[in-house]
């Protein structure tokens, strides 16, 4: 079995079909959305760094369920019936 080269696209659709991706990105989304709401003005940049981390952690966990659906909707929008692994 011959193996496919490694290029730009195959790195792109490798992030749109892998749902660890997906939870990153909803877990900074709502590190972005949250974050201004909870820190204070008057808190210090270390303090501030962390609360940002663990809400970003938060996101993550939560983003489970959602980016697997993420996923496979990219999954079946560009591969339609086909499975992966499986060529036409």
């Amino acid at each position: 079995m011959s193996k496919r080269p490694r290029s730009i696209g195959y790195f792109v659709f490798y992030l749109l079909f892998w749902s660890e991706s997906w939870r990153v990105v909803l877990g900074v989304v709502l590190a972005l959305l949250l974050a201004p709401r909870i820190v204070p003005p008057q808190m210090e940049g270390a303090a501030a760094v962390v609360v940002w981390v663990m809400l970003a952690t938060i996101g993550y966990c939560l983003a489970g369920y959602p980016a697997r659906k993420i996923a496979s909707f990219w999954q079946r929008l560009i591969l339609g019936s086909q499975r992966p692994g499986q060529r036409r």
